[in-house]
């Protein structure tokens, strides 16, 4: 970028404005000139694999990204959602550590979930996926539920979804029993 400020070219800097890069992973959004230019972001050495099959379907970090008739859809990847084997990547709750921080790792994902994701079924989606995991692992869904009423000071994030996090968390509850949990 600093290279093609100098040159000026408001056409080629705008081609290159929606282009993002974190360490050996680069995105890049309706830039027919990239393959050209490629070589001025990354040493011949290095070998660049397009892990994209399509223009309007893209993985990169965290983000499934979907472009459909103009309209763009985020939601949450888990590149160990592809795996053949079971991933342990949350606390359980039978070993050795504080039972508070563990239930805290809830809230967190929850509120990356809802910052990431812009369709509800999405946010259920994954909030379903992990709640599954959790209660697997020794959580307990009153507890869960209890942190969720803690959510008020981010309410901002589940708005956007037209529901409470309370309700979110029922509606989770019924992906995983097929009716909401009493408490």
């Amino acid at each position: 970028m600093k290279n093609l400020s100098k040159s000026n070219d408001l056409n080629l800097i705008e081609k290159f404005n929606t282009y993002f890069r974190f360490l050996d992973d680069l995105c890049s959004f309706d830039n027919s000139l990239f393959h050209t230019y490629i070589n001025n972001i990354y040493p011949k050495e290095l070998i660049l694999l397009q892990s994209n099959n399509s223009d309007d379907k893209a993985k990169f970090l965290d983000l499934d990204v979907q472009i459909n008739n103009l309209h763009c859809t985020i939601k949450i990847y888990d590149k160990r959602d592809d795996f053949d084997f079971n991933i342990v990547n949350f606390p359980h709750l039978d070993g050795d550590i504080p039972q508070s921080p563990s239930y805290g790792t809830y809230l967190s994902q929850l509120i990356r979930f809802a910052r990431v994701c812009n369709r509800v079924e999405d946010f259920n989606e994954r909030n379903s996926i992990m709640s599954r995991k959790l209660l697997k692992q020794g959580f307990l869904y009153h507890k869960l539920k209890k942190i969720g009423e803690n959510y008020n000071m981010h309410f901002d994030l589940v708005k956007q979804f037209n529901s409470s996090l309370i309700n979110l968390i029922d509606i989770a509850s019924t992906f995983l029993w097929g009716f909401p949990q009493k408490d």
